[in-house]
């Protein structure tokens, strides 16, 4: 049978993922400046929330903020190994 609890499997990706996240919302600058990139970093902080819930009964919530960061881009000459 599948396993109702989704935050377990996932939670070092999503400790990962919400402290990129943070750290991009902290520098800015190593992000680019498309526009669609401007407007997520306006949510960002909305979306960080969200991602930090726990993640049981909330999967289409989830997808839906993973979908909204999507477009998120980091400034030319930025790795993430950088963040």
């Amino acid at each position: 049978a599948a396993n109702p609890e989704f935050n377990t499997p996932y939670i070092n990706w999503k400790n990962d993922l919400v402290s990129t996240l943070k750290a991009l919302l902290s520098q800015p600058e190593l992000t680019g400046t498309t526009k669609e990139t401007t407007t997520i970093m306006g949510d960002l902080r909305k979306h960080i929330i969200t991602l930090q819930k726990p993640w049981n009964g909330q999967v289409g919530t989830v997808l839906n903020a993973l979908k909204k960061i999507s477009g998120l881009r980091l400034a030319k000459g930025v790795t993430p190994q950088a963040i």
